[in-house]
Order: C-alpha cells, then structure tokens, then sequence
C-alpha cells in the first residue's frame, strides 16, 4: 500500500487514510513523514465506519483473506474497492462491476486512477457495491444462507 500511496502522491487531491494498527505503522508513518506522503495514520480506532463514511473508495492490498468485513462494510456504503486478487476479496468485489481487483501494483494504481477520474464508473460502481451488498451480504441474506447450509448438512 505504501508503494501504491507514492505513486499516487502527485494525483490530484489524493489523501489516503489508513485505519488500524501493525509493527510497520511506526517505520510507515515515519517514511511517510520525510516523503511527504498524503497518508494520514489513524492506528487502531473503535469507530472506523467513521473513516469509511469520509472515503471516496476503499483500497485493500491483503495476501490473504478470509471474508473480508472491511470490504463488506465499504460495499455496503457504496464504495467502489480496489483490492488484490485473492481469495476472500474476490467473494465480495467483482472485478469492473463493484471495483476492481489488481495482481501488481501498478495495475492497483491504473485502477483507482480510473475511478478517480472517471465519474461515470465511479456512479456504477458505487451502485454496484451497494446492489450486490443487499443481495449478499445483508443480515437476512447471511442466515438465510447459513441455515440453507445447516438443512444441506442435515439431510
């Protein structure tokens, strides 16, 4: 995420903001510093809906996921998502449907320079992220299908 801040950093008003905590925070924030990088560390908060509700997309560069809540939660709030390619992330964005997924970081800068610049793909895919929330991952749509499971098992 880092390299993927620094090649954005002479965009247009680009501000990334990370939320949450790691032993690279402190080096990251520091490199950040002395680069003059638009990032802004908020560590470890109790209310990171707040930060999502501020955002213009979300960017996820995880090597591995389970079922990404993070995602979930920004799709539900019609965020397009950048996130790489792997899976956990790809269960929730839909590559050039609610996002994009990336497998290098320059692909990763191509597509938020993409939603950036592009008003009409950022409106579908915003649409798209809250679209394919409600018909995936609303509490409703998760027991429903957790019970489905449990009847399958049952049989």
């Amino acid at each position: 995420m880092y390299r993927i801040a620094k090649q954005l950093s002479n965009a247009h008003d680009v501000e990334f903001i990370w939320v949450g905590d790691g032993e690279d925070r402190p080096r990251l924030e520091t490199a950040a510093q002395s680069e003059n990088l638009p990032i802004k560390f908020v560590g470890f908060t109790r209310e990171p809906m707040r930060y999502l509700l501020d955002s213009d997309l979300y960017i996820s560069t995880s090597r591995f996921e389970g079922l990404p809540y993070a995602l979930i939660e920004a799709a539900s709030l019609g965020l397009p998502i950048v996130a790489s390619n792997v899976k956990g992330n790809n269960e929730v964005v839909k590559h050039n449907f609610n996002g994009f997924l990336f497998n290098t970081e320059d692909e990763a800068v191509h597509y938020i320079q993409v939603i950036l610049n592009d008003l009409n793909t950022y409106k579908r895919m915003s649409k798209a992220s809250v679209s394919y929330y409600d018909q995936n991952f609303t509490e409703d749509k998760m027991i429903s299908s957790i019970l489905s499971i449990y009847r399958k098992l049952m049989l």
